[in-house]
């Protein structure tokens, strides 16, 4: 018994979903990078401020989207790690079974 009957692995799949987690979390990363509320929102409105408040949640939101960009991007990591072991795995098995196979030969 090897990995593969206890576990079936789609290395394409798994590859296509880290492909997808690190392609979301750089895209959500560039987003979160947006900064503070722009200075031209108040500037329409004749003697408006923007309270500091606002600017302090919209980095914080900011600094929660680059945690989350970051989260994706280390599980696509640990998928593709995770497709590498199981592979070697397989290797393995079919080395050891083509080393059994000569030697009853």
């Amino acid at each position: 018994m090897d990995s593969h009957d206890i576990f079936f692995l789609d290395p394409v799949a798994v590859r296509a979903m880290a492909d997808g987690m690190g392609t979301a979390g750089a895209e959500i990363r560039v987003i979160g990078r947006g900064g503070a509320i722009a200075d031209g929102v108040a500037d329409g409105l004749p003697g408006a401020t923007m309270p500091t408040t606002l600017h302090t949640v919209a980095r914080r939101a900011d600094a929660a989207m680059g945690a989350v960009a970051s989260a994706l991007l280390e599980m696509g990591g640990i998928a593709v790690g995770a497709l590498i072991t199981y592979e070697q795995q397989q290797e393995q098995v079919a080395a050891k079974i083509n080393d059994a196979a000569e030697t009853v030969r």
